[in-house]
């Protein structure tokens, strides 16, 4: 079987085509048209009432597919200690409303960065957003996640905006170390879930105020993984990107994860 990830790029509402051959108009809104959403994964009444009123009015709207982060901190709070009683509270009851997810595994984890301790020493925020030390213990993160959770969820994203360093992959994006971390955790989940779709984490596009652009890191991953190819493809819906594409041997077809454009359907 070969191995497919797809690049998620940095756009609010999210494409998902059921089929490649298809072109977009061809594919009904309700298959093709997703959402990101950030559920509340809480026991109590209020998280509850919250989850249930989103969840109804996505329903409505038509929605069957939810983009979430599946956050490491929180599955893992400690090493070895697994914890997927939040997040089975949201993929259950989303399940009944008929709607899947596109789940996030990201970021870091405080027992997993010096980095991250050490922010937190400083009473810095988002001390959670440093890659581990040790791609391992992300992509042991992984292999747990996407097993718990392979009967229900078989689309994830590795990371989340990676090129935009001070925020999400802090103290700078690191093509290199999150390619490492990329493909440690596309290994480990096809290990869990060999029918799993594994994303590249979605990038933010700009290449006016961030560096480097969704483009250029992009390049930069690639670069520094000379055997990209044997390990992904990438997706893409920029221009730009079919020249990148052809110079690794990448695909050519299109998934968009968010957008922040406004279509007529």
């Amino acid at each position: 079987m070969k191995k497919l990830i797809y690049l998620l790029l940095f756009t609010v509402l999210i494409h998902c085509a059921k089929s490649n051959s298809q072109k977009q108009s061809d594919i009904p809104v309700a298959e093709a048209l997703c959402l990101s959403s950030h559920l509340k994964t809480g026991d109590n009444i209020s998280s509850g009432k919250i989850r249930a009123e989103e969840l109804r009015l996505l329903s409505d709207a038509g929605v069957k597919y939810l983009r979430r982060d599946f956050l490491w901190h929180e599955i893992e709070p400690e090493r070895g200690r697994f914890d997927f009683s939040g997040y089975d509270r949201i993929v259950n009851e989303a399940k009944s409303y008929g709607m899947k997810f596109i789940g996030l595994l990201a970021y870091g984890n405080t027992w997993a960065s010096e980095s991250s301790r050490e922010c937190i020493a400083k009473g810095l925020n988002s001390c959670t957003n440093y890659p581990p030390d040790n791609p391992e213990d992300f992509a042991n993160f992984v292999f747990q996640t996407v097993s718990h959770f392979k009967d229900n969820v078989h689309l994830w994203e590795i990371w989340n905006e990676p090129n935009f360093g001070i925020n999400f992959f802090k103290p700078f994006s690191d093509p290199k170390r999150y390619g490492e971390i990329l493909k440690r955790g596309y290994e480990s989940a096809k290990s869990a879930d060999p029918e799993a779709i594994i994303s590249f984490g979605g990038v933010l596009i700009p290449d006016y105020w961030i560096e480097p652009s969704g483009i250029e890191f992009l390049n930069l991953v690639f670069s520094a993984l000379p055997d990209a190819r044997n390990y992904l493809k990438a997706y893409y819906a920029l221009k730009n990107l079919y020249e990148i594409a052809g110079n690794y041997h990448v695909a050519q077809n299109i998934s968009v994860t968010e957008d922040n454009n406004i279509y007529r359907v």
